[in-house]
């Protein structure tokens, strides 16, 4: 069943997937708030109260990474959610292949696509390591695979290197983005995201 919220928690800091989940599952609980008129800055409090709440760690542990999964989740909700009629549909959603991050249906056309969002440093300049790229594949294969030409594909978010962003779809090039909250699949005019 797919869920808003983040699967596995409490949340330690030691995990090497803690940082993304909480990230994740403070973007699934926050998002509702940008369609009721809020705006990403004034949930910045709620979502570090929320993430401190879901930490077990000592007290400098747990301040660091509240923050950072607050900021991460900042990021997302001001330059990536698709504006209605697309809807969260689910953290860590299940594709067969694994849990990709978000998963995003549009209630007017019936079209999904996936996020996966990368929470670590490891993007330089214009490059995303090609482990990201064969994991996003694997998504859009099985996106494609459930939902056929309804499956719109996989975008690949390094929110520390935002400008990267890349649609991958399945037997296509991957493609950098230039998405808008109107347009969260727009290619960028120029594209050289193979890597």
């Amino acid at each position: 069943m797919p869920t808003l919220l983040p699967q596995s928690t409490p949340f330690t800091g030691r995990g090497t997937s803690d940082l993304g989940s909480l990230t994740h599952g403070l973007i699934g609980s926050h998002i509702q708030f940008l369609s009721d008129g809020q705006v990403p800055s004034n949930l910045l409090e709620r979502m570090y109260a929320v993430a401190y709440a879901l930490i077990e760690a000592n007290p400098n542990a747990t301040r660091v990474l509240a923050t950072e999964a607050a900021s991460l989740a900042f990021r997302y909700l001001t330059e990536f959610p698709p504006r209605p009629p697309w809807r969260l549909l689910g953290v860590e959603y299940d594709t067969g292949e694994g849990p990709v991050d978000l998963a995003w249906a549009n209630t007017s056309t019936n079209e999904m696509f996936f996020d996966e969002v990368k929470t670590s440093r490891v993007a330089t300049g214009r490059q995303v390591p090609s482990a990201w790229l064969a994991q996003t594949r694997r998504y859009a294969a099985a996106g494609a695979a459930a939902m056929g030409e309804s499956f719109l594909g996989v975008r690949l978010v390094p929110l520390m290197a935002a400008d990267t962003a890349r649609l991958v779809r399945h037997g296509e090039p991957v493609r950098l983005l230039a998405h808008t909250a109107e347009a969260p699949l727009r290619l960028a005019a120029r594209s050289g995201g193979g890597r």
